[in-house]
């Protein structure tokens, strides 16, 4: 799974959606073009090898414009619809909006010791969740981010949760 801040877009009335951002997509697509181009100016100069690198990082490139994470919350049909992988080969999981308990978000310090184990470390790092929260007692994560920026995580829990009529815990 990729580390992506998600982005909220609305679809109507009645469907949200978290997913990467659309530069994600082209981003790595411009990659793909911009290697493409270069093995075929090489191959249209006369060049005799094709470069084995390009040509991964090429498909590198061109399977993560393919990469899709997305939580659809759908008031209607009144379902969660959590898609991860490729477009074309991707898991999907269904939440019924009646199996939610609330909304979360979690903000965790990880710090440590040194490799003497004598001092602490003196920056800690910290990973935040934005999660929701099963009746069964099961926690699905949304997002998560590594560093501490509350205000964010919880504007968009807060949105999400009015959205849904979810109650949003600390």
């Amino acid at each position: 799974m990729f580390k992506l801040n998600l982005v909220i877009s609305r679809k109507g009335d009645d469907v949200m959606i978290f997913s990467p951002p659309p530069w994600f997509r082209v981003f790595f697509l411009i990659i793909s073009v911009i290697m493409i181009s270069g093995i075929v100016l090489n191959i249209s100069e006369g060049g005799e090898r094709i470069s084995i690198i390009a040509v991964v990082i090429s498909l590198i490139c061109i399977v993560a414009s393919m990469y899709e994470e997305s939580w659809t919350f759908n008031l209607q049909s009144r379902l969660i619809i959590f898609k991860t992988g490729l477009i074309f080969l991707n898991k999907e999981t269904a939440i019924s909006f009646d199996d939610v308990g609330s909304l979360s978000v979690s903000v965790v310090q990880r710090g440590g010791r040194s490799k003497n184990k004598q001092r602490r470390i003196s920056h800690p790092r910290y990973n935040q969740e934005l999660l929701l929260n099963l009746k069964s007692g099961e926690c699905k994560t949304i997002e998560n981010f590594d560093g501490y920026n509350t205000d964010t995580f919880s504007q968009k829990a807060a949105i999400l949760a009015g959205f849904c009529g979810f109650s949003l815990t600390a």
